[in-house]
């Protein structure tokens, strides 16, 4: 049952260890790597960074993989000793169509007192997922999704077969941290002096839900690598959120996987974390739209219809 799904250096991880993968066992390194840390200036006087991402670049990796065995852990130890000559080793998952080359790092736990055991070890991913003539795919969308709802620098995130899911609004719309102004504590004096002429905020890290659909995993793999692809393009992300009709200038900080189910109706959960750069603030001006929800702009179409107006008419 277990035989010719995942291979290390191409050895059966099974036949030669009676080990193999647990469900969800590669989210670590199916998710994809950080962004690394960029220069910026944090100017007191205005809200978020001023950032450097004429560069962006990817961050080296680590994560836990999981391993289970029916009740053969006698070659566990056989297995970690392989492991341990050489540092990198090529896993190949049939099953995912992923290969991944790790080199051991520590051992996390082991289980093997159930007939059904389960260990874990951590890993490191030192490589980038893109290689020097990687060319970025055209996107698929075979399940004909369409969603409006969010766009990245005018795109809708549909075009990626990615739906963004409940609770994202409200971690676009969170408070964002407040920088503190000069603040004075005088030992011989009660309370502290603080300025209070001007409040700014700090850049703020949001967290997308999404959930990834395809009709194919190959689809699934070439619009998942194409959407980090743009987004760790040089320059600043416009995120634009249909809900609140305004546009954030961002940046990718981060991945991880939820959940990812490679066969059947293919789907992958996930959530990615974007910093918002500058310009955050949420517009509270209500605007007018008609009964399809849709806004409603100007004859020119240049400038949506701001309510406050007629609110003001009416009095």
């Amino acid at each position: 049952m277990h035989e010719g799904i995942t291979f290390v250096d191409g050895k059966d991880l099974y036949t030669e260890y009676g080990l193999y993968v647990t469900f969800g066992g590669w989210n670590s390194f199916i998710a994809w790597p950080s962004l690394k840390q960029y220069d910026s200036n944090d100017w007191q006087e205005e809200d978020g960074i001023e950032a450097d991402l004429s560069a962006p670049r990817l961050a080296g990796q680590d994560g836990v993989v999981s391993f289970a065995s029916d009740g053969q852990w006698s070659r566990f130890g056989l297995f970690v000793d392989y492991l341990s000559d050489g540092a990198y080793h090529t896993f190949d998952d049939r099953l995912l169509g992923r290969q991944f080359k790790l080199r051991l790092t520590q051992g996390k736990s082991r289980d093997p007192d159930t007939r059904l055991g389960f260990a874990q070890l951590q890993f490191a991913n030192d490589f980038s997922p893109f290689a020097d003539d990687y060319k970025r795919p055209e996107l698929t969308n075979g399940l004909n999704l369409s969603t409006t709802d969010y766009t990245l620098d005018d795109r809708y995130l549909s075009a990626y077969g990615v739906r963004v899911l409940k609770g994202t609004l409200a971690e676009v719309e969170k408070t964002p941290v407040v920088k503190t102004a000069l603040k004075r504590d005088i030992k011989t004096q009660a309370g502290v002096l603080y300025d209070d002429k001007n409040v700014v905020y700090k850049a703020k890290d949001v967290k997308l839900s999404c959930l990834m659909r395809a009709s194919s995993l190959g689809e699934l793999w070439s619009n998942w690598y194409a959407l980090l692809w743009d987004l760790i393009q040089p320059g600043e992300r416009l995120l634009y959120v249909d809900a609140n009709g305004q546009e954030f200038p961002c940046c990718y900080k981060s991945c991880s996987v939820d959940e990812f189910y490679p066969t059947g109706k293919i789907w992958l959960r996930f959530s990615l974390a974007v910093t918002f750069l500058h310009d955050f603030r949420i517009d509270d001006n209500p605007c007018l739209a008609d009964e399809e929800y849709i806004w409603m702009s100007t004859e020119a179409g240049d400038c949506l219809i701001d309510m406050a107006p007629i609110k003001n008419n009416t009095k």
